[in-house]
């Protein structure tokens, strides 16, 4: 009988952590935009360009410390903290979107861990569009981007 209930309290102090660290879905509209200290490219519109909206996620895993970087055809286009949105004007044409930890910080050595383990996705952009994606968080902390809508 102990070792039954040593076994439970095991299994559900795991399964609350892991759940705990799961990041979750954000409405745009509850999305704080992302500073302009932390956009670095693609901020102005032309006649040409389409726009991306990236929306990064809340939750433990994707919070903390640490900023994940999105480049843009492998220029580093911002770094977002959860619950953060950014909106990028590309050219028309096809573009590769990439996203992982933070390369370079000075927030400590777990945010540069595996930041070359990257997702990416492409995209073709039109004049005019809007399209938008979900920066979410897997629990190894690898980051994962996602077209939304």
């Amino acid at each position: 009988m102990k070792t039954y209930f040593i076994n439970t309290l095991i299994c559900s102090f795991v399964a609350t952590t892991l759940l705990g660290c799961s990041t979750t879905e954000i409405k745009q509209s509850e999305a704080i935009q992302a500073p302009s200290s932390r956009i670095y490219k693609f901020q102005t519109p032309s006649s040409n360009t389409g726009k991306i909206i990236i929306t990064r996620d809340e939750g433990f895993t994707s919070g903390g410390t640490c900023y994940y970087a999105v480049w843009i055809n492998g220029e580093l286009a911002t770094k977002l903290d959860t619950k953060e949105y950014v909106t990028l004007h590309l050219n028309k044409g096809e573009h590769i979107i990439k996203v992982s930890r933070e390369p370079n910080t000075a927030m400590g050595w777990w945010c540069g861990m595996e930041s070359a383990d990257y997702s990416q996705i492409e995209t073709v952009i039109k004049e005019n569009d809007i399209k938008y994606f979900r920066l979410s968080i897997q629990l190894n902390g690898k980051a994962i981007i996602q077209r939304q809508k």
